[in-house]
């Protein structure tokens, strides 16, 4: 019977080796010509003129059963802008290239765009063609190249405004001088390139609307990944820093986007407001979404989603936070650990231990949201010596814990908001379902200086306002 086992394992191995051996017939692209393309047209995203783009690539297959030669590759325009090699050879080196049978080349192909006439994203065609005997193949090539400013290390001197007729791209850093005020109009796309940040020394006062947001977000148009674009991708600019003689910043239908940091606002003297946030939208950060110290700020109806820190991290100051939305479901880079989506303390600590004081006058939070993917959404570093105001009204919390009564009025514990998308896709969406728990559970009165929700949806014409950034309809 061993024997026979043994003649079995042969006789099956042999015979899986020499299937193995067999010549299997190559699988070439469809097409009736003896030289075919992986693809028949070459697409990449909407490009910034002047800037190049990633290299893509293609393969050419010679599908017949003989040796060809490739006479000449060209493009059919010739000055859109398009830069093409095959293995490796320049277009003006690639003549009479032998191709053997059932063999392939490697084609890369790269554009940098020249400046358009016109306003807005235009469309580049040119096609790349292949001659061979009396045959041609052509493949197709496509884009959209939009014309932008592009500043390298600008610095603003004068009072100034930006419209949102053009984009802007900023490398390296855009700083606002001392005493000078920039103004972004409804509509201002500000896209950073990787690692760049903006500096505010001055004033910055982003005025977007509803309907035409400003945007900051990194310069990338292309995608992640399927349905997901690199611009909601943390990590892909650096941020924004408020400097310490920076006042009265304001940041209105904001949104900010894909960022190491969102606002990074330094410490300031609390006799003057440093930074008003309203029905704006901070996303996807690695780090942190509203890092504050010693600020004296405003924040209302505004989403803070999604960080690999604490999504907001108050040091000490004085802060109003009405109607916002603070939550972390981040899983494009890894959260550290102990780190909630809110964090409250009124001091530092350095290397060698010692304690630096950041009195906390105030932090308040009234009709809002804090909640995550983790037990403990809240945390607190607070010295009984140094000031540590805080409080949360007719909030709904995720904390295993509850916040004893002198600090916490008609708040809720621990009971999903049900948003209505969290990580769809790597999707999000923030607005309330109809089961949410937040919806007609927040305090009128506390409504009062914004009656109106992110989306411009009165918040006061039903029983009750609901809790978070947005009305629930």
């Amino acid at each position: 019977m061993r024997n026979l086992l043994k003649i079995l394992i042969v006789t099956i191995s042999c015979v899986l080796v020499a299937a193995a051996c067999e010549r299997q017939p190559k699988l070439f692209p469809p097409g009736d010509g003896d030289l075919r393309c992986s693809q028949d047209t070459l697409r990449f995203d909407t490009l910034f003129s002047t800037i190049t783009s990633t290299t893509a690539w293609i393969k050419i297959y010679n599908a017949s059963d003989r040796d060809m030669t490739i006479d000449s590759v060209y493009f059919s325009q010739g000055k859109s802008g398009y830069r093409a090699s095959v293995d490796a050879l320049p277009l003006s080196e690639c003549r009479h290239l032998s191709l053997p049978a059932g063999d392939s080349l490697f084609v890369f192909v790269e554009l940098t765009p020249f400046m358009q006439e016109l306003s807005g994203p235009q469309a580049i065609v040119d096609e790349l063609c292949f001659a061979y005997g009396q045959e041609n193949l052509r493949l197709v090539l496509e884009a959209f190249a939009w014309n932008a400013q592009l500043w390298r290390g600008k610095t603003i001197t004068a009072d100034t405004l930006l419209r949102a007729d053009i984009p802007y791209v900023i490398y390296d850093s855009l700083v606002v001088s001392p005493d000078v005020t920039l103004r972004l109009d409804e509509g201002v796309h500000l896209y950073f390139h990787d690692a760049a940040t903006l500096l505010v020394y001055g004033t910055i006062k982003s005025q977007g609307s509803l309907q035409q947001p400003v945007v900051f977000r990194g310069d990338r148009l292309d995608w992640a990944f399927d349905d997901f674009p690199y611009e909601w991708y943390p990590g892909q600019w650096t941020g924004v820093y408020l400097g310490t003689d920076s006042y009265d910043n304001e940041f209105d239908y904001t949104h900010i986007r894909g960022a190491y940091y969102g606002i990074i606002s330094d410490s300031s003297s609390l006799e003057k407001q440093k930074l008003k946030l309203t029905n704006s939208q901070i996303f996807n950060m690695v780090y942190t979404n509203l890092y504050a110290m010693s600020t004296k700020m405003e924040v209302a109806n505004t989403v803070l989603a999604n960080s690999g820190s604490y999504t907001v991290a108050l040091i000490g100051g004085d802060a109003v936070f009405t109607h916002c939305t603070i939550a972390n479901y981040q899983v494009l880079v890894n959260r550290e650990e102990d780190t909630p989506s809110l964090v409250v303390v009124n001091f530092t600590q350095d290397d060698r231990k010692k304690y630096h004081p950041y009195p906390l006058q105030q932090a308040s939070f009234r009709n809002c949201i804090v909640y995550g993917s983790r037990e403990n959404e809240l945390g607190f570093g607070l010295l009984e010596d140094y000031a540590h105001q805080f409080d949360f009204q007719s909030c709904l919390l995720r904390n295993v814990e509850p916040l004893s009564e002198d600090v916490a009025t008609k708040v809720l514990y621990n009971e999903d908001p049900h948003f209505k998308a969290i990580n769809r896709n790597y999707h999000y969406d923030f607005h309330l379902d109809s089961v949410s728990p937040a919806v007609n559970a927040g305090d009128s009165l506390l409504s009062l200086p914004y009656p109106l929700d992110a989306d411009a949806n009165d918040r006061l014409k039903d029983d009750a306002p609901d809790l978070g950034a947005y009305e629930f309809f």
